[in-house]
This record gives structure tokens, C-alpha cells and sequence, in this order.
């Protein structure tokens, strides 16, 4: 396995903050040293590439932009969309994902779910219970008890309580 990351230039947070706090603001001086845009190549020990690109200080509309190509098809979570060549209904073109993720939903989901919904708050990711909106974001079921067994063990109990 391999890992390269290159970042671009850093312009992003000195403008930010120039443009809210003013040029007299203290850290408009301040010389910053990380890139507005980092990424990554992955070069997996099987010859699977992933790429990560972290941006943090740039304004855009809020995308996690996950994205998953393969040999014969490519999905992505922005607009939820999916296309599989030879499958989809038209050619180079991209259809709602929702019936793909019914046919094929993970069991684990629908077991799951509605304990995860009872602590999930205001459509975001709750340290308590990541996988709701990891499964919005298209996560399979997999990561969801990843992300489980890092944060930590939480008993039936206090997943009911939707509580720490």
C-alpha cells in the first residue's frame, strides 16, 4: 500500500477571515501553512485506488462528495444517483438510486433502524448513533458497526433512552 498527498495553495482561510474581521483583524497576519484542498491517492496492496479530498476552508454548498466507480458503473451521494452501463435506462445518464437501494438494502438496515431513528437528531450524525446518517449518505451497514465499535460499545438501554 501506498499514500501520496499534495495540498493546494493556502488562500481560502486568510479571505475568510479578511472578509468577515476586516484586514485589521489579528489573524489576517496570521500566515496559515495548511492547502485549502488536500488529496490523497490510496494505492491499495490489490491495485484498488481510493481518493480522499479534505476541504475545509473553501465556500461551497455542502457536499460530502462520495463517489464509487467501478469497471461498469460509477454511484454518488449528491443527488443520490446511480449509473450501471448495460442497466440503466438510458445511456450515459443518471437515474435516482432509490429503487437500487430497496431491491438491495442490507438486512442489518431494516433490523436496525428504528432504534437508530429514535436517537437521530435534526437530520445530522449524533456521536450516540452514526449510522442513520451514514446510511443517508449511502455507508453500507458494515461501516455503520465500524463506526460502532470505535466510538464505543452502547448498550440496548441507552440506544432506548437515545442518551449517552
Amino acid at each position: 500500500m501506498t499514500l501520496t498527498s499534495t495540498a493546494t495553495k493556502t488562500r481560502g482561510l486568510h479571505d475568510h477571515i479578511v472578509e468577515v474581521g476586516g484586514e485589521d483583524h489579528p489573524n489576517a497576519k496570521v500566515r496559515f501553512k495548511l492547502g485549502d484542498i488536500v488529496t490523497t491517492v490510496i494505492q491499495c496492496a490489490g491495485g484498488e485506488t481510493i481518493i480522499v479530498s479534505h476541504d475545509t476552508n473553501l465556500p461551497r454548498p455542502y457536499s460530502l462528495a462520495f463517489r464509487v466507480q467501478g469497471t461498469k458503473g460509477l454511484w454518488m451521494n449528491d443527488g443520490r444517483t446511480i449509473y450501471i452501463h448495460g442497466v440503466s435506462p438510458e445511456p450515459h445518464s443518471w437515474e435516482p438510486f432509490e429503487s437500487y437501494e430497496q431491491q438491495h438494502d442490507h438486512p442489518l438496515w431494516s433490523r436496525h433502524e428504528a432504534a437508530v431513528r429514535a436517537v437521530h437528531r435534526h437530520g445530522q450524525c449524533t456521536d450516540e448513533v452514526p449510522g442513520l446518517h451514514a446510511r443517508q449518505m449511502g455507508y453500507a451497514p458494515q461501516d455503520f458497526w465500524l463506526e460502532r465499535r470505535v466510538l464505543g460499545p452502547r448498550s440496548p438501554a441507552i440506544l432506548a433512552k437515545g442518551r449517552r
